[in-house]
């Protein structure tokens, strides 16, 4: 985001005056950042991203090309300053590694999880409607540096017990707009 100076000239007074207005960085789509069964700290946390303060986090998915075996592999992805990511936090409910992207009929070349809460703000989403609640979309502001990690466990949660997985590979994508200059 960028702040724009204007000045505003008020013919009936003959005041000029300067206001600011805020100008939305574009959204940027960072990764893929492949999370596999062998991935280093998958129950501590696997560093994904780091964002800069001001950054705003739009959504977040997890693209599995590769189904996880091992014991009820489940992924959540945030900062983790507790034991719960923001899939859990705001959805309710984290993501099942098991199930691989499969193709998407009459729609060559193209694949999807087949389950819409692999992205947040579907997640989100689907818990309003559910609940019979209004659905506002969850704009995370990024008020401290900030390191997204993902954590695999049997619950999704830091510190869970781990899957046993010797098979799986997921993709995490950010979507985010990032403080900019221009």
């Amino acid at each position: 985001m960028s702040v724009i100076d204007y000045t505003i000239f008020d013919p009936s007074s003959g005041l000029a005056s300067r206001v600011a207005a805020i100008r939305p960085a574009p959204l940027t789509l960072l990764g893929p950042y492949t999370i596999t069964s062998a991935t280093n700290g998958l129950t501590t946390g696997a560093p994904l991203v780091t964002l800069p303060i001001g950054a705003i986090i739009y959504d977040i998915g997890v693209a599995i090309t590769v189904g996880f075996n091992g014991t009820t592999p489940k992924i959540d992805i945030g900062t983790f300053s507790g034991t719960h990511g923001l899939f859990n936090e705001l959805a309710g409910s984290v993501i099942e590694l098991t199930d691989p992207l499969v193709a998407v009929t009459e729609n060559d070349g193209l694949e999807t999880n087949g389950d819409s809460e692999s992205w947040l703000q579907a997640a989100v989403a689907s818990i309003g409607a559910d609940a019979g609640n209004a659905f506002f979309p969850p704009a995370i502001y990024v008020s401290a540096i900030s390191t997204l990690v993902a954590v695999v466990s049997q619950d999704g949660t830091k510190g869970g017990s781990a899957t046993g997985a010797t098979t799986g590979t997921a993709l995490v994508y950010v979507l985010a707009a990032t403080p900019s200059i221009s």
